[in-house]
């Protein structure tokens, strides 16, 4: 067996409360997988909005998988199969407008799409291939659909290192020795540049905190990179593409729990800067979004939907709670 290509998976859930999640990943992706359920009707308002958030993330190569199939008969998939093709085509897509949306800005600029779908979706033109992930069914067409469609991006090899965190986690177990423990592992892709083992590196914008006067105050945080992992495999040296665990002297609790997601990392003095206040800079100045709202929801969203930035803003609105991360879905190729 030859090895053609290594692709890395992030696995985005389908509910569309965690559609910022979602978003989030989507930001590091170079293609998407699009599951639609066979034993369900086509759309569900969490297809709708996925394929809506593709659009937002100007993806442009798309594989649609019609999943279950072994559920239903040959005359129902082939049905099932024309009305997933009219729902990308965009004749089926008026009906969201029904669809109960909290306004949320990720969640207006999600309609704001959907509604354009009427003339046709970036999907149109996606192969649609039946499968069983249960029975292994077809796997093997997709894998030849992923080689074949999927081109492997131009990388950019020279800039300054610049990784999206879409993941973060504290790997220490609980009642660890002092001298044992390890710092904290920040997962993401690589846009640019090339990460080292012993670099310095900073995470921006880091911790958010409030001063006396009510002021979002950010405070990068500084570390160094201990190890370097794709997969099980221990890397001397990261390159853009695919999905890699940076581990780092950081404190494990600043990255428990995902607490790191959005952010960005990069080679100390070299990240962009972080803007504070009420609202982020002019559309026309490139920027990473650091956001925190009152339900969580808007937080999430903005940081991935501007998370190809070069810049960082924090609002002045407090986080109450935060939606926990669940993976994410698409393949980037390296």
């Amino acid at each position: 067996m030859k090895l053609i290509r290594h692709v890395s998976f992030v696995d985005c859930p389908g509910h569309d409360i965690l559609m910022a999640t979602m978003l989030n990943g989507a930001a590091v992706m170079d293609a998407a997988l699009l599951l639609v359920a066979a034993n369900e009707t086509c759309p569900q308002p969490q297809t709708s909005e996925h394929l809506a958030a593709v659009e937002i993330m100007k993806l442009e190569h798309i594989i649609i998988l019609q999943n279950k199939v072994d559920l239903i008969k040959e005359a129902q998939a082939l049905e099932h199969q024309r009305s997933i093709a009219a729902f990308v085509k965009g004749t089926h897509i008026l009906h969201i407008a029904s669809l109960h949306f909290r306004l949320t800005p990720v969640r207006a600029l999600c309609r704001s799409f959907i509604y354009t779908y009427v003339s046709g979706t970036v999907a149109e033109s996606s192969p649609i291939v039946p499968i069983s992930a249960q029975l292994k069914y077809n796997i093997d067409a997709v894998n030849e659909y992923i080689v074949k469609r999927i081109p492997i991006p131009v990388r950019d090899f020279t800039s300054d290192p610049r990784l999206i965190v879409i993941r973060s986690f504290d790997v220490n177990k609980p009642g660890a020795e002092v001298d044992e423990l390890k710092g904290g592992v920040a997962g993401g892709s690589i846009l640019s540049g090339v990460l080292r083992l012993g670099m310095e590196v900073e995470i921006r914008p880091g911790i958010v905190t409030k001063d006396s006067t009510g002021r979002n105050r950010c405070q990068p945080i500084y570390s160094r990179i201990v190890t370097l992992l794709a997969e099980s495999n221990q890397l001397q040296f990261a390159v853009p593409g695919g999905l890699i665990g940076v581990g780092t002297k950081i404190d494990p609790t600043l990255c428990r729990a995902d607490r790191l997601v959005g952010q960005v990392l990069g080679a100390v003095g070299k990240l962009p800067q972080i803007f504070t206040g009420k609202s982020p800079p002019p559309p026309t100045q490139s920027f990473v979004v650091r956001t925190q709202s009152d339900d969580g929801t808007c937080a999430q969203s903005w940081k991935s939907v501007c998370s190809y930035s070069a810049g960082c803003w924090a609002s002045k609105r407090r986080t109450r709670s935060r939606p926990r991360w669940r993976s994410s879905s698409r393949a980037s190729s390296s």
